[in-house]
Order: C-alpha cells, then sequence, then structure tokens
C-alpha cells in the first residue's frame, strides 16, 4: 500500500495503541503511478507504531 493520507483527526485508543484512519492505492493491483490521479483504492485504520516504523 502506498499511503496517500494519514487522516490525523480520526484516531483511536485501543489496548495502549493509537490507531489512525489512512487512505492510499493497493499494490500491485492499482497501477497508481502510471494512470491519471483517481480517489484511493483502500481506506484502513493502523496502528500508529507500525505505520511509523515502516514509513520511509
Amino acid at each position: 500500500m502506498t499511503v496517500t493520507k494519514v487522516h490525523a483527526g480520526v484516531t483511536r485508543e485501543d489496548g495502549g495503541h493509537v490507531w489512525v484512519w489512512v487512505t492510499g492505492h493497493d499494490h500491485p493491483t492499482c497501477s497508481w503511478s502510471s494512470v491519471e490521479p483517481h480517489a484511493p483504492c483502500i481506506e484502513l485504520m493502523v496502528r500508529l507504531d507500525v505505520l511509523r516504523r515502516h514509513a520511509r
């Protein structure tokens, strides 16, 4: 998944973890980098610590 937006205003705490809502494009099914801009393919709630660990 390529994250296009982290919705910082949409968070949740659960079991000592903070979750955030992210939107983005699915790999390898979405060819987002080679087509006209379009709406995100995926919307997920992800743990903030996991998102930080995988951010480049």
